[in-house]
């Protein structure tokens, strides 16, 4: 892989990660023990739908795409060639999985001993819970809920040899397939529809090279408005409850999605000769970090600043800006202390980033 796609997926993963924090700060609906604060729609949710369920949802395909590209990439379909990835994710990918879920376990425990935290939680005390329960959550169900990113990748490098070998010899079709269930809304069981399709067609763009022949700067513009606009129109609906059929409102918000991953690449080949990474160059670095740390501290911090301030949509407005900058500046500090203070288990639960 060439210095400058190294470089352009190290920005898009960035761009990706502050992307996730914004999508899961929405707070139009509140949860707690006592009852549930709903906040009216308004100017604010308007603007929460806007960028939480339109522009911040291109960040987990992309995520997907590049994961998938980053694995296949120069890959001949060996044994040992697989052997030696699975080995190698197991390190990168199932322990932080597994550090970050039990992290999240301790972490809920200690809130649930706080009475005044207890108003935060809604689906009773781990300290309440069969060890069986508190299995599955461990394994299956991480409480940082994030973490199904990882789940779902390392069940991806599992089946990584059958996924390279239908990729090689069914060529588009197999993404066609993958594409056909995502569409229609179809959920595996096991896996989101989501995972598959964009982690394959990772692996289509390593396996063909196909990325690197991509060139749609003169389109970046065009496709970016188009983008925009799509946004705009599911917000409206979104705001004004109008409801079209189910299916054919899936469909408009997956092509949103699709058209936006397309502008956000171009935009960047418009646009990277203006970008410094070296002034974002520390940031990056804790990306890892800050994905697995944001949550639950994200979701605290929501419903800390909604008890101090009250529910109104002025402040749920206000909540939407100040959580996210707040998650990101103590994750990216605790990420930065750790690194420096406790190198050892900083390596371990971020894989070796």
């Amino acid at each position: 892989m060439n210095k400058e796609l190294s470089r352009k997926f190290t920005v898009l993963s960035f761009i990706s990660m502050i992307l996730v924090v914004i999508l899961h700060a929405n707070n139009m609906v509140i949860n707690l023990s006592s009852g549930n604060i709903i906040v009216p729609k308004g100017y604010n949710s308007f603007i929460q739908d806007f960028f939480t369920q339109g522009i911040a949802r291109i960040a987990v395909p992309l995520f997907f795409i590049i994961s998938g590209y980053l694995y296949f990439l120069n890959i001949k379909g060996t044994f040992s060639e697989f052997k030696n990835k699975i080995s190698k994710r197991i390190k990168t990918i199932l322990i932080p999985y597994l550090f970050w879920s039990c992290w999240g376990l301790v972490f809920y425990s200690i809130l649930q001993s706080l009475p005044m935290a207890q108003n935060f939680f809604t689906n009773g005390l781990i300290k309440d819970m069969p060890l069986e329960e508190i299995l599955k959550i461990f394994l299956f169900n991480p409480l940082p809920f994030q973490l199904w990113f990882l789940r779902d990748l390392m069940i991806l490098v599992v089946f990584s040899p059958l996924l390279f070998f239908a990729i090689k010899y069914l060529r588009g079709l197999a993404i066609l397939l993958a594409f056909i269930p995502w569409i229609s809304g179809y959920f595996y069981g096991f896996i989101n529809t989501d995972s598959l399709l964009f982690f394959m067609s990772g692996g289509y763009l390593a396996i063909f090279d196909k990325l690197v022949m991509f060139d749609g700067k003169k389109y970046a513009y065009l496709l970016f408005s188009l983008w925009i606009l799509l946004v705009i129109i599911n917000s409206i609906f979104l705001f004004q409850g109008i409801s079209i059929f189910d299916f054919w409102m899936s469909v408009l918000n997956k092509s949103t999605l699709l058209v936006g991953i397309i502008a956000i690449w171009t935009i960047y080949d418009k646009l990277h000769s203006k970008i410094n990474i070296a002034t974002i160059n520390p940031i990056i670095n804790f990306s890892f970090f800050l994905y697995a740390f944001h949550e639950p501290v994200l979701t605290i911090t929501k419903k800390s600043l909604f008890f101090i301030l009250g529910n109104s949509q002025h402040v749920s407005f206000s909540v939407y800006i100040l959580a996210p900058i707040l998650t990101i500046v103590l994750s990216l500090s605790v990420g930065f202390l750790s690194k420096k203070y406790i190198p050892k288990i900083y390596y371990l639960a971020t894989g070796g980033r």
